[in-house]
């Protein structure tokens, strides 16, 4: 049970993390676009 729990919570921090960092890049793109224009 313990052993399930603790894979799920890896899952969900990977997916978090995965999820921040393509925002993270998005933003980061924004940025570059409209400090060029």
């Amino acid at each position: 049970m313990l052993d399930y729990l603790m894979t799920g919570i890896k899952a969900m921090l990977e997916s978090s993390v995965l999820t921040f960092a393509i925002s993270f890049v998005s933003f980061l793109l924004l940025l570059i676009l409209w400090r060029r224009y």
